[in-house]
């Protein structure tokens, strides 16, 4: 940044091949030697989509995720996608971490704007998520015998659907007992939870239920999944495919990348090299290990 023009590729070099950790400690030891603020400074001389990147990468996890939250609640409209995939997806630890930088940026507390902005089933979905009170403990099978009974007699059971029910077991459950639960529900019904789920529900809460779902069958393939959606069709959704990359690329990029290859037939290094350009580019295919 200090000679003439800026040096892109050096920044991507730098900060894309670093975890979060690093990039405080860098962060740190720029300011104590030259006296200046390097996120400052980064804004400065980036622009556009770069910036956006390298600022959610230069910003801790928990604090980058609270404001996604935050701009999903307080646009125009609310984005109910974003919600759905930040608090559905995120374990215990990572959402009471994500509710405090939370508090702390905001001084509201995330389970008042959730309150504020949405509402019926998927505010209750939102609210009991963001306790970060999930059971993490082991499953119990008496008891998943008769949470999967409880599933079955709430929806296709029953005329009618009481969401109340899958709330209480998709939201409270650990995901080891939820797995030997959709176990059991299948035993019982003769079809999965999933498909009960797509058959009970629609709009948004149907969305939920299904990601909770999926993250406990397969993580690493919902997260593919929303990356090919984010780059599929006319324009890609930036946003996301920004949030997507800088928010996994230290958790389970790999075997993303492994489960996108295998459900869209091609590298997900590919696929975003054909859907975005220059620097924009180079520092996501680095992200995901491409370069």
């Amino acid at each position: 940044m200090k000679i003439s023009g800026t040096d892109e590729k050096a920044i991507i070099n730098i900060l894309a091949r670093r975890v979060n950790a690093q990039r405080q400690q860098i962060a740190l030891h720029f300011k104590t030697q030259f006296g200046k603020d390097l996120i400052h400074d980064l804004k400065s001389e980036l622009s556009g989509k770069l910036e956006d990147v390298i600022l959610a990468l230069m910003t801790p996890l928990p604090v980058y995720l609270a404001s996604e939250l935050h701009r999903a609640i307080s646009g125009v409209g609310t984005n109910e996608d974003t919600l759905i995939e930040i608090l559905c997806t995120r374990n215990n630890h990572d959402i009471q971490e994500i509710t405090e930088a939370y508090k702390k940026i905001y001084g509201n507390s995330l389970e008042n704007d959730l309150i504020g902005d949405t509402s019926g089933p998927l505010r209750r979905l939102l609210v009991s998520l963001s306790t970060g009170a999930r059971d993490e403990g082991p499953a119990d099978p008496a008891k998943a015998k008769e949470d999967a009974l409880n599933l079955y007699q709430a929806g296709v059971g029953q005329w009618g659907t009481d969401d109340s029910t899958f709330n209480a077991i998709m939201a409270s459950r650990s995901y080891a007992h939820l797995y030997l639960v959709f176990h059991e529900y299948h035993q019982i019904a003769g079809h999965t939870v999933p498909h009960a789920i797509e058959k009970e529900f629609s709009g948004d809460i149907r969305t939920g239920f299904l990601t909770i779902a999926r993250c406990m069958q397969n993580k690493a393939a919902y997260f593919a999944e929303k990356l090919h959606k984010s780059m599929q069709g006319m324009g890609t959704d930036d946003c996301a495919l920004i949030r997507l990359v800088t928010s996994r690329c230290e958790i389970d990029m790999v075997q993303i990348k492994q489960e996108y290859q295998q459900l869209f037939g091609k590298p997900l290094e590919k696929a975003i090299s054909e859907d975005t350009s220059g620097d924009y580019k180079r520092i996501l295919v680095a992200l995901v290990g491409g370069a």
